[in-house]
């Protein structure tokens, strides 16, 4: 879920912007990199992520460019 100005003060988030994990399937990829609830994606690759769409598309443009 995005950021709210409040859950991204309670992070720590300075920009406020960042994409809140609320929960992730056992096995899957996001697992088996280590991402679990209620770590904040504020980048991939040093792409800022401001919603959660933002990181879709990212991951997309890594799968089409390999």
């Amino acid at each position: 879920m995005e950021l709210t100005k409040q859950l991204a003060e309670y992070f720590g988030i300075a920009d406020g912007k960042g994409v809140l994990v609320t929960s992730v399937s056992a096995d899957s990829p996001a697992a088996k990199a280590g991402i679990k609830a209620g770590d904040v994606i504020t980048a991939i690759d040093g792409e800022k992520v401001e919603a959660t769409g933002d990181i879709s598309r990212e991951l997309m443009a890594r799968k089409m460019a390999t």
